[in-house]
């Protein structure tokens, strides 16, 4: 359910769209700014203008008032003799003077219309000649950076075709209570409360912190946790590793949103696209790294230890390392043992309370490839699957083996080959990125049947009296009965489903990768539907965002032209190979980071890296996407 900015009469109040952003407005008319509220007067004023700016107006007036308050803020946490800075007076007067210069452009986009508005190309006069058949095999080129191609520009500016790209937006839903915790990785916003039947917004979390800036502020990337009346979230962002802002778990009173306290975890790299982190009622465990870049000499770690603290993450109980290679599946509390998978491919089970650390391991396994999602536990026994192509039944004390289950084919590109298992009744029901949907004896790991559907599946199957559900990347949702016939296919977003689906009673929750959140019924019928990210729909059933994407620059990688393919890297992890003239996927390959540069191309192999979520570099078929090689770099 999103806002929809209604029609006004001009010279009324003319509304933003954001009720928060128009509160402020009409606040600043009423009071002059202090040092009370500028702060948060400042962030709804900037996105304000984000939201402006999406919509075509034109906020070239603005330009000299950006440029001041980029003089000032450098200046505000500067004290003289324990007293605030003199620029703190001099920001006041800003905002109120910034405020009302942008009343006027709000008006000026409501009488004139947007600054901008598209056009197609004359085709009678569009370049003629050139080479249709040239590359672009790397950023600006060619390895002189000349930027120049000999082929022709475009026709016209028509629209081709387009692909969706997506965040790595692996927060799922959780629900109690008839209540939908979401996380939101906005500027100002970072979890919402809403009624599970209608939609309708409960509360709001909100976040002030005292630098503004969209690297500087935190993002919420982790699933919420819920610890008895709280919330726990956790941080990511790309700036200033553990001397940033980012680098806590969050905990919100669950009644009401009120953030409680935020207690130091350690900085998360938003490239990882996730934030690892569990709970009960007396501990929090997390994944943990050194990232002390800014020291003398910067420190940089690997995310390979694993810390164990009291339930409000105050004192720290133990730490242990769990390899040499970063550990990015979630952990799994489980009685009184943590379960931990590596991508050196060890399940961990170790011990919560009492003992040294020469006792802390309970027991350890070695699968036939890494774990890179989180285990189940169910009666005594844990499930997982591994990149080997293996599932896998443990004892749950004494992490004995009581089956293993290899499947075929093995989707080598892919990082997560198999989603966290799903037990019901004597079954186990799982998906993997060989486009599978798999059921189990989950007693004996004999498969009882399996069942291909459109594209890898991600997200954890669930399972109710009407079937089995399984969300694939292609943002589909499929229905299968519990005998493996598939029942139908629908499309709930055009963006990648990478989340695990909540069941909620008779409904759904699914979050897409676009920041959307999708209430379907059984039937796969659309109940209602909110943007992660604040947001409303504008005339042309455009979603304007009236907050900001926090965190980093998620849209790097150049996108590079090969042998007819269009080759480009995501947020997700993912480096795609799409036909140019199509826009249809030929392959993707996965990797542990978002892909912030664009690949580059040569005698057949695709070569590229990527950020935040393992130290590999790899190289690539061309035709394929099948791996040739992947290695680390020194110093990464």
């Amino acid at each position: 359910m999103l806002g929809v900015l209604p029609t006004v009469q001009s010279g009324s109040f003319l509304p933003s769209g954001s009720p928060d952003i128009d509160t402020a407005r009409k606040a600043v008319t009423a009071s002059p700014t202090d040092a009370s509220n500028h702060r948060e007067r400042t962030l709804l004023l900037f996105m304000w203008l984000g939201a402006l700016q999406q919509q075509g107006a034109d906020t070239r007036s603005f330009f000299e008032l950006d440029r001041e308050y980029y003089r000032l803020e450098p200046q505000l946490n500067r004290l003289k003799n324990g007293q605030p800075s003199p620029a703190l007076k001099q920001m006041c007067d800003f905002v109120d003077r910034a405020y009302k210069a942008m009343e006027e452009i709000q008006t000026s986009l409501v009488e004139k219309g947007p600054i901008f508005k598209p056009f197609e190309g004359d085709p009678a006069n569009a370049p003629k000649g050139g080479d249709m058949e040239a590359d672009w095999p790397m950023f600006q080129r060619n390895e002189h950076n000349t930027g120049y191609t000999p082929a022709p520009g475009p026709a016209t500016g028509r629209e081709a075709w387009r692909f969706p790209v997506g965040l790595g937006w692996y927060s799922r839903p959780v629900v109690e209570d008839g209540r939908v915790y979401i996380a939101s990785p906005g500027i100002r916003t970072i979890a919402l409360c809403l009624d599970l039947q209608t939609g309708d917004e409960i509360w709001k979390a909100t976040q002030l912190h005292p630098e503004f800036g969209i690297y500087k502020y935190p993002a919420i990337a982790s699933s919420p946790v819920i610890q008895g009346d709280k919330i726990i979230l956790r941080e990511v962002n790309s700036h200033g590793g553990n001397q940033g802002q980012a680098k806590h778990l969050v905990y919100l009173d669950k009644a009401t949103g009120k953030t409680l306290s935020r207690k130091f975890a350690g900085h998360v790299d938003y490239r990882t696209r996730n934030a690892p982190v569990a709970a009960n009622d007396q501990f929090v465990v997390y994944p943990f790294g050194v990232h002390d870049i800014y020291g003398s000499p910067a420190i940089c770690e690997n995310f390979n230890r694993l810390i164990c603290a009291d339930k409000a993450n105050e004192n720290k109980q133990w730490e242990f390392n769990v390899g040499d290679i970063d550990a990015l599946a979630e952990p799994v509390i489980s009685g009184d043992r943590v379960l931990q998978g590596t991508m050196e491919g060890y399940l961990y089970s170790l011990k919560l309370a009492g003992g040294n650390q020469d006792e802390r391991i309970a027991w350890k396994f070695k699968a036939d490839g890494s774990i890179n999602t989180s285990v189940t536990v169910a009666d005594g026994k844990v499930y997982f699957g591994a990149n080997g192509g293996t599932l896998y039944c443990l004892d749950e004390q004494t992490g004995k083996q009581l089956w293993e289950r290899k499947v075929s084919p093995v989707a080598a590109g892919a990082r997560k080959h198999f989603t966290t298992p799903t037990v019901s009744g004597e079954r186990l029901y799982v998906g993997a990125a060989n486009r599978r949907v798999y059921c189990l004896n989950r007693n004996s790991g004999e498969i009882l049947w399996s069942k291909e559907v459109s594209d890898w599946v991600r997200a954890r199957p669930v399972v109710t009296k009407e079937g089995v559900f399984a969300a694939t990347v292609d943002g589909q949702l499929h229905r299968l009965t519990t005998d493996g016939k598939l029942l139908w296919s629908k499309p709930v977003s055009p963006h990648p489903i990478y989340a695990d689906i909540a069941l909620a009673g008779d409904r759904l929750l699914i979050n897409d990768s676009n920041l959307r959140l999708y209430c379907l019924d059984l039937n796969g019928t659309v109940v209602w539907q909110k943007s992660i990210l604040n947001a409303f729909t504008n005339a042309e059933g455009e979603r304007i965002f009236t907050d900001v994407l926090s965190g980093g620059t998620y849209y790097q990688s150049k996108p590079t032209a090969y042998r007819g393919k269009l080759l480009f890297g995501n947020p997700a992890g993912f480096l795609y190979a799409l036909d140019a003239n199509s826009g249809k996927e030929l392959w993707k390959f996965e990797m542990g980071g978002a892909i912030s540069v664009g690949p580059a191309c040569a005698d057949g192999k695709i070569y590229a890296g990527q950020q935040g979520g393992e130290r590999f570099f790899y190289c690539v078929d061309a035709e394929t996407g099948s791996l040739v090689w992947k290695q680390t770099l020194p110093g990464h």
